[in-house]
């Protein structure tokens, strides 16, 4: 029978008992600043157990040849919103929370409402409602993440965020820091007040004010007298205040950073930018406060030609180019005037386009070092981690990304995935046999400004690639580029001469039961198409 003094000495959660896992003759990328050209890691109970030049794995390990492969701390992914819920208070919620505002078409109030909270739910915590499906987990693990930070909806005063290992496990056992930062923000919904940019300044400035006295009317509460009444929204604020929480704020604009500045000096709070489109503008200014900016990389595309095909002003396509140069390269001006950072991917189309965001940086002059810190070292630094993650060190935590080439280079792509010791494989895309075969001749029709217009499209498959012609009343055949098939999926590009303009279309379909379903984007948006597969011997 065991005693209540044994009970003491168990341990809440035992540490994992899988066989060790040894990768051998890899590249070890320790840090930003130290690399280990070939060793072996050795990875234990979900921690790392050791590792070196001279390292033998233990001989019940399971050995995992690294030969060609670079081995990682695990990447943080630094701001997302995924597995949580729309709306963050019911209005069963805000009831019990704040007054019910009069009918103030039939009657007049004496006094003002007790509580206007709208747009602040500084009480609600990611931590006790994220919920990762797994195909979300996938795609972070595809694009190498490791570590994942889940923040709150939108709002002045979103609550706190979420910092998860993501190791497969439910959510007890992924969450590392339960309340991460608490987010705030200058955006908010509705034609009731704040709906002004001045309305929701003020707004967010009451409640930090009403938060401070709300904490020193508890302090000077001795248990007798009247009591202060209990809030659960300002005292969720209280750790923001005492500096023992920082506080993000979603700020892309100059002058949102600015306010973002002005309400941290006021306060005397400890924060972060996340989003920081235009950052760099003010990156001397931050630099001056110590803090860093969670970097969102969802530029757009690089800027061709006007997106209705049709000729522009030079000046015009200048100041695009400008414009778009200046959101790319905010990364590199912030390592420049020494703002540490963290890459997010959030408002990409999909976390796996975020490597290939960091290797645009790479190419247009951003440090390697720079670009592995942002994704390893200062992340773990700010989230509270820097003494288990981060960098390759004995008795850290065993999270890791495993590329096969380094970070940044064309054909570097996620190999493996480790959180917690747990090992995640991921599939090699262009390896996979594709579930269908779209070789042969397809008649197609596709929507247009001026109607509908049909065509030939000639294929032939050979693995996942795909080589062919696209033939099109009173066109030349244009050669397609890129063909790629994966899963059903098919997709590739071409270009046209129209009226001696080049138009360049994208297009993507899924095979169905017999026909091929999907869209085409060109100069004039993007349009629905179909093709049907003439029978052989036609």
């Amino acid at each position: 029978m065991i005693t209540a003094a044994l009970l003491l000495l168990l341990p809440v959660q035992s540490p994992p008992q899988a066989r060790p896992i040894a990768i051998r003759d890899a590249t070890l990328v320790c840090s930003a600043d130290r690399t280990i050209a070939r060793g072996t890691l050795v990875l234990r109970h979900g921690l790392i157990d050791s590792l070196g030049e001279d390292v033998e794995p233990p001989y019940d390990a399971e050995i995992i040849d690294g030969t060609g492969l670079v081995v990682y701390p695990g990447f943080f992914d630094g701001f997302q919103r995924t597995g949580l819920p729309e709306k963050v208070r019911t209005d069963e919620d805000r009831a019990a929370a704040e007054a019910i505002p009069p009918d103030w078409k039939t009657e007049v109030s004496p006094r003002m409402e007790p509580a206007n909270r709208k747009g602040l739910y500084p009480e609600f915590r990611a931590c006790r409602s994220v919920a990762l499906k797994e195909e979300e987990r996938k795609k972070y693990h595809e694009a190498g993440i490791a570590f994942l930070v889940v923040a709150p909806p939108v709002s002045l005063l979103g609550g706190t965020a979420v910092l998860l290992s993501l190791n497969g496990e439910t959510r007890r056992l992924s969450i590392l820091r339960a309340d991460a930062f608490l987010l705030a923000g200058f955006r908010t919904e509705g034609d009731d007040y704040p709906r002004s940019l001045l309305g929701t300044v003020a707004h967010l400035r009451q409640v930090f004010l009403d938060a401070r006295t709300y904490r020193e009317q508890w302090r000077f509460y001795s248990g007798t007298g009247r009591r202060p009444p209990y809030d659960p929204a300002l005292e969720a604020i209280a750790p923001a205040l005492d500096g023992a929480l920082p506080v993000g704020f979603e700020a892309e604009t100059e002058g949102d950073i600015r306010r973002a500045l002005s309400l941290a000096e006021e306060f005397r709070l400890r924060f972060w930018i996340a989003g920081g489109e235009e950052a760099h503008k003010l990156a001397s200014e931050l630099k001056d406060a110590g803090t860093a900016v969670l970097l969102r990389l969802n530029w757009p595309e690089e800027p061709g030609k006007h997106p209705s095909g049709e000729p522009e002003p030079e000046k015009l396509k200048s100041e695009r180019r400008r414009l778009w140069e200046e959101r790319v390269r905010c990364a590199i001006r912030l390592h420049e005037a020494g703002v540490p950072f963290v890459f997010s991917s959030h408002a990409l189309d999909s976390p796996t386009g975020l490597l290939a965001k960091v290797r645009e940086l790479i190419e247009r002059g951003l440090a390697r070092e720079a670009a592995v810190a942002a994704l390893t070292e200062v992340p773990a630094r700010i989230f509270g981690l820097g003494e288990s993650a981060g960098t390759l060190v004995p008795g850290r935590l065993a999270n890791l990304t495993v590329l096969t080439a380094p970070l940044g280079e064309k054909k570097s792509r996620v190999r493996y995935v480790f959180a917690d010791g747990v090992r995640f494989e991921i599939e090699d895309e262009s390896k996979k046999k594709p579930d269908v075969d779209v070789s042969g001749t397809w008649r197609f029709t596709a929507e247009a400004e001026s109607g509908t217009f049909e065509g030939t499209l000639t294929l032939k498959q050979a693995g996942g690639d795909v080589q062919g012609a696209v033939s099109a009343e009173k066109q030349e055949p244009a050669e397609i580029r890129g063909g790629k098939v994966a899963g059903r999926r098919l997709t590739f590009s071409f270009t046209v001469e129209v009226e001696g303009t080049k138009r360049e279309f994208e297009v993507s379909a899924e095979l169905k039961e017999k026909d091929l379903q999907g869209t085409i984007e060109g100069p004039q948006g993007t349009r629905p198409w179909k093709a049907v597969r003439e029978p052989e011997g036609e």
